[in-house]
């Protein structure tokens, strides 16, 4: 999801979908903390989270087992 940083008053704001706001049980006056997820470009597709880490070790194990056995 894409969401724009926008101005409201004199502050700072993200505005976020009613859906995604009770999805994530959030109320006025609530802190939303957030972070940054690892991502992988493989072929040039983007993925996230525990989709790279399970990737990311798919493609350590196929280096590994060219070095181990050689054509």
């Amino acid at each position: 999801m894409k969401r724009a940083v926008t101005r409201i008053g004199n502050a700072t704001g993200l505005i976020l979908p009613e859906a995604l706001r009770s999805r994530l049980n959030l109320q006025r006056g609530q802190w939303l903390r957030t972070t940054e997820l690892p991502v992988l470009r493989l072929n040039g597709v983007r993925f996230l989270s525990d989709q790279a880490q399970a990737i990311a070790a798919i493609v350590g194990l196929a280096r590994w087992i060219r070095q181990s056995w050689p054509a």
